[in-house]
């Protein structure tokens, strides 16, 4: 109840198995997020691996049953970079 459901990659055909009236049902909010082409990322890619980026990382790293303290550690700003979650 009153949440945002991010929906990303509709685009190709794929019919959704929620509707308007269920957003209406459930006082939420529905939002469609653009993320780019296939086209783009793979330009991303090969521009990140020309240029030799690297993206900084925390260097802690959470368990997978620790991703709530996980989520509190980014909320708090604690952490410098991306936050890695071990799936092992």
């Amino acid at each position: 109840m009153g949440g945002i459901v991010s929906i990303i990659g509709f685009l190709g055909g794929t019919k959704p198995d929620v509707t308007a009236l269920d957003a209406l049902n459930h006082l939420c909010t529905f939002r469609g997020v653009y993320v780019g082409s296939r086209q783009m990322m793979e330009d991303m890619v090969r521009a990140v691996e020309a240029n030799h980026i690297k993206p900084v990382v925390d260097d802690r790293v959470f368990s997978l049953d620790q991703v709530r303290e996980a989520y509190d550690y980014m909320w708090a700003q604690s952490h410098f970079g991306k936050l890695t979650i071990d799936l092992d």
